[in-house]
């Protein structure tokens, strides 16, 4: 097997292993979103003045699915519109004190993942992977 197809095999592993612990998470937690919507409440959270148009351009993703995944967040009552004061067909999103309350409980449980994946490994072997990535993130971007 080659260098680049073994990579490829160990990056793919690893993406698919962590998006299922954390779907196992999500439902361990009872937490009443998916993966991409606590994306979306992240950059809520994160990003002052943050619009459908700020996460789309994020995410690398069509405004249209934003606009789904923040209707049925609103619907959930965990995110809502505030008025743009300065551009009126704007609207800030928000996250509501419940949306708050799942994103700690989200952070929380995020935390002991990090944890659970770094186990036996030194704090060297963390940055030369956090370098490693870094790289491979800036060549692909």
């Amino acid at each position: 097997m080659s260098i680049e197809s073994n990579m490829q095999e160990t990056l793919s592993n690893l993406m698919r292993s962590l998006t299922l612990a954390v779907k196992r998470s999500i439902q361990e937690h009872e937490l009443p979103v998916s993966i991409t919507h606590l994306r979306v409440m992240h950059l809520i959270r994160t990003i002052e003045g943050c619009t459908a148009n700020t996460i789309a351009n994020k995410m690398m993703s069509d405004k249209g699915q934003v606009t789904r995944l923040v209707k049925e967040l609103m619907a959930k009552e965990l995110v809502e519109k505030q008025p743009n004061p300065e551009d009126r067909r704007s609207q800030f999103l928000i996250l509501t004190p419940p949306g708050e309350a799942v994103m700690q409980v989200a952070k929380e449980a995020e935390l002991r993942l990090w944890q659970q994946m770094q186990q036996g490994l030194s704090d060297e072997e963390i940055k030369t992977f956090q370098r490693i990535a870094g790289i491979l993130i800036k060549n692909l971007d």
